[in-house]
């Protein structure tokens, strides 16, 4: 029984450790990410609305990118299945509450979220060549939509995200930034994460060694 005890408390480390070093966000295949943190999935090219030849350069002012985020209709060809429900990300913190200025932890929005999740270096600093798993995410000079308005001014502006600086701000409407979609839930069946399997694999080990060890027991 102590053997079995020690045993489960060993994998109970393992597991610890397993959850601590898991990516946040989850490359689905078929050109989407999900992030379990806030259950939303992005396109994983950061320049879909180039690549698909929406937009010559990517860039667009507020309410074409509103427009082109709600009547996107993207192919899964992992899934064979045609997604809807895209938007634009919004400026709000994870617990709802208002946008505020800042950089990533500060915005606590979701584009801060992504921006931590890709390991960026912000602050204006040399980006790396490659942004997995996120794809065509070049060092922008100019920011992202998301889908909040500034409300402390007349309604000629809304909240923004700079990755090269990592901040949070806001932008007059009409400027031509850039756009990523975003949509809400997974596109996947839950897929068990290695921290899962670990701790089924113990459990069973567990349950093994125990109705062994009862066998000799009463042999």
């Amino acid at each position: 029984m102590k053997k079995s005890y020690a045993l489960f408390i060993v994998c109970f480390i393992i597991l610890c450790f397993a959850s601590s070093v898991n990516a946040i966000l989850i490359d689905r295949g078929g050109g989407l990410l999900y992030d379990p943190d806030l259950n939303i999935t992005w396109l994983q090219d950061a320049s879909y609305a180039q690549t698909s030849g929406f937009s010559p350069d990517g860039r667009m002012n507020w309410e074409q990118a509103v427009a082109w985020a709600d009547e996107l209709v993207y192919y899964d060809p992992l899934r064979n299945n045609y997604l809807t429900d895209w938007r634009l990300p919004t400026a709000f913190k994870k617990d709802g509450s208002e946008p505020v200025f800042g950089f990533h932890g500060e915005a606590d929005s979701e584009m801060a979220h992504l921006f931590l999740d890709l390991g960026l270096p912000g602050n204006g600093l040399p980006w790396p060549t490659e942004t997995p798993p996120a794809i065509n995410l070049v060092d922008h000079y100019w920011p992202f939509w998301t889908s909040t308005e500034y409300e402390e001014y007349p309604a000629f502006v809304a909240w923004v995200y700079d990755f090269s600086e990592g901040f949070q701000g806001v932008n007059d409407k009409e400027f031509l930034n850039y756009a990523w979609a975003v949509r809400d839930g997974d596109v996947a069946a839950p897929v068990p994460e290695p921290s899962t399997v670990i701790m089924l694999g113990c459990g069973l080990f567990t349950i093994a060694a125990a109705v062994k060890r009862r066998k000799t027991l009463t042999r």
